[in-house]
């Protein structure tokens, strides 16, 4: 680092100088299940995990340097506004996404700047300019919610939203899916397998394919359920 400081061409960014160190020792590790987060990712991660913010609620990435819809949450401002995946945001709020991601040379720095843009106080309006996957373009605009990212999900929903997690009527087997582990998560499974014994379940599927974890707090008490 001092060699760096005293004798590069430019003045380095020294913040930028630690933070790739300190990324480098942990790659080294070759641990997928140990990676550091900076502040802003830091907050993020909470977001995710606390299940609730407010803002657009689609999920986002950056692929070949532009910022990617990976999918609209169910029920949110940006499922309701028509927001689809793979769609290809190219400006938020008129601010072209090159801009939008500024100085950072990282992807995740990128993402982080488009995600601050993207969030804000429910009732705002934000308007994106987006291609599809066709090459057609078109402008969005979408008033942000408080968005509730449900963790706990059962076979169908009937009219009034409301899931139902009875998956043979006759066996009494019940079915319920687990997406994340949040905060809430433990609690929304107690009535869900409330649901179930007033309904003589005799046994449970619990699936948790693609779930990407999430809180260890939340996993135990999940396993003492």
């Amino acid at each position: 680092r001092n060699e760096i400081v005293d004798r590069y061409v430019e003045t380095p960014d020294h913040d930028e100088l630690i933070e790739s160190a300190v990324r480098g020792m942990i790659d080294s590790l070759d641990d997928n299940y140990t990676e550091f987060f900076n502040l802003g990712e830091m907050e993020d991660f909470n977001r995710t995990v606390g299940g609730e913010f407010s803002g657009i609620g689609a999920e986002v990435n950056i692929k070949n340097g532009q910022l990617h819809i990976v999918s609209p949450l169910e029920d949110s401002p940006a499922w309701k506004a028509g927001v689809m995946s793979d769609d290809i945001v190219l400006e938020i709020d008129g601010i072209p996404t090159i801009e939008v991601f500024g100085d950072a040379r990282s992807n995740r720095g990128k993402l982080q700047n488009a995600i601050e843009l993207l969030l804000g106080d429910s009732g705002t309006l934000v308007k994106l300019l987006v291609r599809r996957a066709s090459g057609a373009e078109a402008h969005i605009e979408i008033t942000r919610a408080r968005i509730n990212v449900p963790t706990i999900k059962g076979i169908h929903r009937d009219t009034e939203g409301h899931w139902h997690f009875m998956l043979d009527e006759v066996n009494k087997i019940g079915y319920v899916r687990l997406t994340q582990f949040t905060k809430q998560t433990d609690v929304d499974l107690r009535e869900a397998l409330d649901q179930l014994i007033e309904d003589d379940v005799q046994g449970l599927i619990l699936d948790l394919r693609f779930n990407p974890g999430g809180l260890l707090e939340s996993a135990v008490l999940v396993s003492e359920k």
